[in-house]
């Protein structure tokens, strides 16, 4: 019995490397991949490497059946960098990971150069989305013991499709904003004093921006649950 038998055919997978090697640079056939730190680690006093890992997701499914590789590619990049983003990180390196039940030849070659493309011109002002939960959860994860973000819900233009998706699966309101985005792509906190210019830089951009809250702090601790930072008004 041959290996490709099983359905692994190696020679298949050769044959899609060697079409896409002279994308992928000087790390191409290496078992693992090489960064050289000393021209970054000169910038700071102590620094600290932070990592992250993360996929598309069911996603995956929809942009296949359109074939939209260059958005997968977008999205692979985009939600690993933004968890970086959060922590104030600079990133360095994207390490990827092709897996496939069965490889189509086309489609491993697009996706891939569609990545290289995408890692090459990504800036790190570029879209960033809240995932894995929705504005609740994730700014959650931000906010300081004690305090909490008053989030104003008529403060931004909800898109119609998220009220759409409600009303058909008779979601709560308070389950919707923690499941979906709501059509908020990125959440900063900023002080007060920079709000204008930074407006005006993200505007330069491309960038539509507005101001959906506040963080206040919580005296009374019978208002104050650990677990919900959030509020929504």
């Amino acid at each position: 019995m041959l290996y490709k038998e099983s359905g692994v055919n190696i020679d298949d997978a050769y044959r899609g490397i060697e079409g896409i090697k002279n994308e992928l640079g000087e790390n191409f056939g290496s078992f693992a991949g090489l960064f050289r730190l000393d021209s970054v680690i000169k910038d700071y006093k102590k620094p600290i490497l932070v990592s992250s890992t993360d996929g598309v997701g069911t996603k995956v499914m929809l942009l296949k059946k359109y074939e939209r590789y260059r958005t997968l590619a977008q999205d692979l990049v985009a939600m690993n960098l933004n968890d970086l983003v959060c922590l104030g990180a600079k990133p360095l390196f994207f390490l990827d990971y092709y897996s496939t039940g069965k490889l189509n030849q086309k489609n491993f070659k697009e996706f891939l150069k569609h990545l290289v493309d995408i890692l090459k011109e990504f800036e790190i002002h570029a879209c960033a989305h809240i995932t894995g939960g929705g504005i609740v959860d994730n700014i959650s994860r931000v906010v300081p013991k004690n305090m909490v973000a008053v989030i104003e819900k008529n403060s931004w233009n909800i898109p119609n499709l998220f009220r759409i998706i409600q009303k058909a699966g008779n979601i709560p309101e308070s389950e919707i904003y923690r499941v979906f985005n709501m059509g908020v792509g990125f959440v900063m906190i900023i002080p007060q004093k920079i709000e204008e210019k930074l407006k005006d830089y993200l505007r330069k951009l491309g960038e539509d921006s507005f101001i959906i809250g506040r963080i206040e702090k919580v005296n009374d601790s019978k208002k104050y649950e650990e677990n919900n930072r959030v509020w929504l008004r």
